[in-house]
């Protein structure tokens, strides 16, 4: 654990002893953001999740036309993330979209 990190533990600790603390449990909470960004950094794991995420999109409700890159997970590792390379227009380019007769709206309630 880096020294950043102890210091937030040591101050969600002084939190907890506090009548309003308690009721945050501000300990659990660090304790729950440090396992989340540290399976965020694992780029093999983010790699994995999200070849997940691409097979199961059409379980999600009405997905027609929305996709996620292809991972390579055999390129993958704890530090390296690699994936397809896709092309499009993003969702604020708002004239493009409308030029090319794609409609925003329903693109993003999609995905």
């Amino acid at each position: 654990m880096n020294a950043i990190c102890g210091s937030v533990y040591r101050i969600a600790r002084l939190i907890n002893r506090t009548k309003r603390g308690k009721l945050v449990n501000p300990v659990a909470v660090v304790e729950d953001l440090h396992q989340v960004t540290n399976e965020e950094l694992n780029f093999a794991l983010e790699a994995y999740r999200q070849s997940q995420f691409r097979t199961n999109i059409s379980a999600f409700g009405d997905n027609e036309g929305i996709t996620a890159p292809e991972g390579l997970l055999e390129l993958c590792g704890p530090r390296v993330i690699a994936m397809e390379r896709m092309h499009g227009v993003p969702l604020d380019e708002f004239d493009d979209l409308r030029r090319r007769g794609i409609d925003g709206e329903l693109v993003l309630r999609r995905g």
